[in-house]
């Protein structure tokens, strides 16, 4: 290709040593080779500058990930690649670029590299033809492993490198074929060359404390390496298939862990005490190990689990125990997702070509200026999509070099790592997990007796021996059979149930009392059916009956014995004001959800409240907020649009900025706290990767307790409840959760109430409409009248709702809303000149009859 004065085109899938074939070449002939990572935001510009420099230099460039830049930029950076090629072909000594007349030094080269375009490599275009024709495609995709791991076996120390790198090579290959093929899976070279480097340092040990290597010695080193950097991302069952491949391969050779004693026991020490209160767990210490020797193997690791598996006590434990045997570890924690592309990674400016820092380019920046004896880390805690991470590629790959729109190349050294927590890779490509450590967690890591014995010690000592007795008597038991069920309102985690489930036991002194609580708590994410067939499961576990078997749910444990949920009477308590303020009038079913929900106000526990449209949930919230009397609200009414954006600015309204020992906080501006409340919270649309922005930046809010502003300062928030209402995801334009965001909230469902409770609300609620009122026909003034008319309403309302439903017309919704709007009808006539029952139905057939399509 530079025979022919032409571009060079190396395409293959990831880790087939695209890159570095270019850096072999150029370190051969002489030439100095300098990578640039392409993305989004690198404009024809920012590759004119590039471009610029090479041709006066004669270096040679190698565009990395070429075709991830835009189409748009592709075409225009062909017009400055076809100038350039023009010159050198013709030797001109002069050419034109960007306005500019430069000096041309023949010695130039270019050099791109791509993977394809494709279903798994997510966020690339396909090259433009005008662009094809200035390069040379060479095709690279299969290099030969067994030689490369042979070469780098030898260098590395190993005398019988034939032997074992045709065993590796072997390894790998019935690995990728006969273990099942999960996407964080990668058994290319990047992850075999990992497995040989860590036994280079193993062999050198060896041979700095006088030990003599003999071949079984030599394999037992190398089967060691390949443990620690492979079982770490292994599901289950495929380690166990795994290892038992090891010792097919290497048959007759130990298998065994490294071991590092001084940082297990530190481990082990820091788990125990406080700050963290953990209980010890072997399995859980080998995951911390595994991270360790990922981590200084490789620039990048990633953790992968469900919510709540113990992803961030993996890394902040490991943190903690290397602080304590005298290596100091930084970290600069962040959520990728929680905020915009550009104040992730920075913007150049395109008038001014000015460049703004982003949260990451400015921690890469702070990194670098540490000392080589302070570890960094750079934790980014969300959800991974190519659009940001790949962005990173050169920096997780040999190269260890941020590039910047703007021309500047940051380069890492080896004290730097950058760590990955999310829940899945569904969306990362092959480039990115061939790149990286990988440390799997599943909820088979999970041991939930040992997260309820972390729970118990912080409970008052007086009450942990009683609770321990019925959390294994009843919980556990309790916490299978939901499980089983699959049938929970929201998705959650395991983790996310059983957190549900604490959150309403705490402090529970009879059992009587711990059997509601428990009802209230796992069962909360149920359905109304499904939480009455749990309720009569968990009376029948502890033999006790409820006041009433046809409603289970309908009791609480008061005076050492389950009574009935007694509502109050309403009749003649409400006037017309009462009304118009939006009053609640408390029935079964919602003294149960205050039940439910009263816990978590009190607590300041963030929580989600999901029901059908019009049930009442937003004034259950107010009512409890009310009654509260130093509590202020503010509300966010969300719709498909909504994002993080809007919540900050919801925040800087009711908040007032004050300066604290941790740095600067917002805190309520009136009373000692604020409620944060946001209605439909799963209407905001989800990106192109499956995440809400919304929703990853409240996860940040609740996790990190603060979020990154314009000036990139890390700002807490205190005393901020967040409170959210939904509908249930199955509705039309309403999105499923994350996992990782609802596993940390609390969650609880509340149903619309039964045709008694609706006459009972609404006879109140006609009775405070009527009241001051001298009615022509006196029969309405009576509560009995008041009752007679609310029943007529209720049946009327449940004809209309069977007759006409919302599979006719979309609009054909029928809701306790539109009752309330009847009642409220009332109040605009003067009733004491009119006849109310002509006023009554004129409203119905406003209500009702307006919204139907035809006279039939």
């Amino acid at each position: 290709a530079l025979n022919l004065k032409m571009g060079c085109a190396p395409a293959g899938p990831a880790g087939t040593g695209k890159t570095e074939s270019v850096k072999a070449l150029g370190a051969a002939l002489g030439r100095q080779v300098l990578v640039f990572n392409c993305d989004e935001g690198i404009d024809f510009h920012s590759m004119g500058r590039i471009f610029t420099g090479l041709v006066k230099c004669g270096a040679w460039g190698c565009f990395d990930e070429f075709n991830r830049l835009k189409e748009d930029q592709l075409s225009a950076v062909s017009q400055q690649i076809q100038v350039i090629q023009a010159a050198i072909k013709a030797r001109d000594p002069r050419l034109d670029l960007l306005g500019k007349n430069i000096d041309v030094d023949f010695n130039a080269g270019i050099f791109v590299t791509m993977n394809p375009a494709g279903k798994d490599y997510g966020g690339r275009s396909k090259l433009p033809d005008n662009l094809k024709q200035l390069f040379r495609p060479v095709a690279m995709s299969r290099p030969d492993n067994e030689l490369i791991a042979e070469v780098i076996l030898y260098s590395e120390g190993f005398s019988k490198a034939k032997d074992l790198a045709s065993k590796m090579v072997s390894l790998f290959t019935l690995s990728k074929q006969l273990l099942t093929p999960q996407q964080h899976y990668d058994w290319g070279l990047r992850a075999m060359k990992t497995c040989l480097n860590t036994g280079g340092n193993l062999i050198q040990h060896s041979k700095r404390d006088g030990i003599e290597l003999t071949p079984s010695l030599e394999a037992e080193i190398l089967i060691k390496a390949v443990r620690v950097n492979t079982l770490s991302k292994l599901t289950f069952d495929d380690a166990q298939r795994f290892l038992a491949l090891v010792a097919d391969v290497f048959p007759g050779v130990s298998s065994e862990d490294i071991r590092y004693a001084e940082l297990e026991l530190a481990i082990k020490e820091v788990m125990t005490n406080k700050p963290f209160n953990l209980e010890f767990d072997e399995g859980q210490v080998r995951k911390m190990l595994q991270l360790k020797e990922s981590l200084d193997q490789r620039m990048g690791c990633v953790i992968v689990g469900p919510s709540g598996c113990g992803k961030s006590t993996l890394w902040r434990v490991l943190q903690a125990a290397l602080l304590k045997i005298g290596q100091v570890v930084k970290t600069y924690v962040m959520n990728p997702k929680s905020m915009p592309r550009q104040r992730l990674l920075g913007e150049m400016d395109p008038d001014t070509r000015e460049w703004t820092d982003g949260v990451l380019t400015a921690a890469a920046r702070q990194v670098v200026r540490e000392p080589l004896e302070v570890r960094s880390w750079i934790v980014c805690d969300g959800d991974v999509d190519p659009e940001w991470i790949e962005s990173l590629n050169s920096v997780l790959d040999d190269n260890h070099l941020l590039t910047m729109p703007n021309g500047e190349r940051i380069s890492f050294g080896a004290n730097v790592n950058f760590l990955f927590e999310t829940h899945d890779l569904r969306f990362a490509s092959p480039a990115t997990i061939s790149r990286m450590g990988m440390i799997f967690l599943s909820d088979e890591d999970v041991d939930v007796k040992r997260v309820v014995k972390c729970w118990l010690r912080r409970q008052p000592e007086e009450l942990q021996m009683n609770l321990g007795a019925w959390m294994d008597d009843i919980f556990y038991k309790a916490l299978d059979w939901v499980l089983s069920q699959k049938a929970f309102a929201v998705d959650t985690t395991m983790v996310g149930t059983v957190m549900n489930g604490l959150s309403h036991v705490a402090g529970c002194a009879s059992k009587g009392e711990f059997v509601c609580a428990l009802i209230r708590g796992l069962g909360g994410n149920l359905g109304t059916e499904r939480r009455s067939e749990f309720a009569k499961e968990v009376f029948r576990w502890v033999s006790e009956r409820p006041p009433d078997l046809g409603a289970p749910l309908d009791c609480e444990f008061a005076r050492g014995k389950f009574v009935p949920l007694a509502p109050p009477s309403y009749d003649g308590m409400f006037e017309r004001k009462d009304l118009e303020q939006g009053t609640i009038v408390k029935t079964v079913s919602v003294l149960r959800t205050m039940n439910m929900v009263t816990k978590w106000v009190d607590d300041m526990e963030p929580f989600i409240l999901v029901g059908p449209e019009g049930c009442g949930k937003t004034m259950l919230i107010r009512h409890l907020v009310a009654q509260r009397k130093t509590t202020s609200v503010t509300v966010l009414h969300c719709n498909s649009q909504t994002s993080s954006e809007h919540v900050i600015r919801k925040i800087r309204q009711s908040c007032a900025l004050f300066s604290t020992n941790a740095g600067r906080c917002y805190r309520p501006r009136e009373g000692d706290r604020l409620v944060l409340f946001l209605k439909d919270i799963n209407l905001p649309k989800p990106d192109k990767y499956d995440t809400c922005p919304l929703v990853a930046f409240l996860q940040q809010l609740i996790t990190f307790n603060g979020f990154y502003d314009e000036q990139l300062e890390f700002l807490g928030i205190d005393k901020v409840h967040i409170v959210a209402t939904m509908n249930p995801p199955t509705t039309v334009g309403r999105h499923h959760l994350s996992t990782r965001f609802t596993a940390i909230v609390r969650v609880a469902w509340m149903d619309y109430p039964s045709a008694a409770e609706l006459t009972t609300m609404y006879s109140a609620y006609i009775q405070a409409a009527l009241h001051g009122t001298r009615l022509p026909d006196a029969r309405f003034s009576k509560p009995a009248g008041a009752s007679k008319l609310a029943g007529s309403m209720i049946e009327l309302f449940e004809v209309v709702r069977t007759k006409f439903s919302v599979d006719d017309h979309r609009h054909y919704l029928f809701t306790p809303r539109d009752l309330t709007q009847w009642v409220e009808g009332l109040l605009r006539y003067d009733l004491e000149s009119e006849s109310l029952l002509d006023v009554f139905a004129y409203e119905a057939q406003r209500l009702i009859r307006d919204r139907v399509v035809d006279h039939e």
